[in-house]
């Protein structure tokens, strides 16, 4: 996903699906010139007719929260995170690859990340994680009663993940935005629980 075009910013509401956000007017972009492209993100310096901004270009993720409907346990994947040096507890999640879905990407980092398979995925949200600085959109799921696979797929090389069927209550304790996010939507939202 590159750069919103000249004067473009998409602002997405927390909660609705991306076919309801909003679009709104901002100001010109003058020029970019780019500072750094790596394997996960890019960072661009953008001037605006006031100021310029550094950009990290990052993309679009999947996440999906799987919780079990006959205990209320939910599914999360333990695994390192160097940017802020220790483990994170999460929801499974991953980049849109070109010519990906959101859905279908969710359902392969499920199955990558856990061993677990779902048949129908419910929208719960859209939303950029920091426009201030990146334009990285998540797209967030829950899917119900997971099946375990026989055979799963092998996930990303070097990614050592640790699936853990946990208490919502305990979930609460991530530090992580979107596992809060997902969380926090399971339980306020009707028809959303376990």
């Amino acid at each position: 996903m590159d750069l919103p075009g000249p004067g473009l910013f998409l602002t997405v509401v927390l909660g609705y699906p991306r076919s309801r956000a909003t679009v709104t007017r901002g100001e010109e972009i003058m020029e970019r010139e780019r500072l750094f492209a790596g394997k996960l993100i890019k960072v661009d310096r953008v001037r605006y007719r006031h100021r310029p901004w550094e950009v990290a270009t990052m993309g679009e993720v999947a996440a999906i929260l799987a919780v079990r409907r006959g205990d209320g346990l939910v599914l999360l994947v333990e695994q390192m995170r160097p940017a802020i040096g220790g483990q994170m507890l999460e929801i499974p999640a991953g980049r849109v690859e070109p010519g990906e879905s959101p859905e279908d990407c969710a359902r392969r980092e499920l199955a990558e990340e856990t061993g677990y398979m779902v048949t129908s995925l419910e929208s719960l949200a859209v939303f950029y994680t920091s426009p201030g600085f990146t334009d990285e959109l998540v797209h967030l799921y829950l899917a119900r009663d997971p099946v375990l696979l026989e055979s799963p797929p092998p996930g990303d090389q070097g990614e050592d993940t640790r699936p853990r069927w946990i208490p919502i209550d305990e979930a609460r304790n991530s530090r992580d935005a979107k596992t809060l996010i997902a969380i926090q939507m399971l339980i306020n939202e009707p028809g959303a629980g376990a």
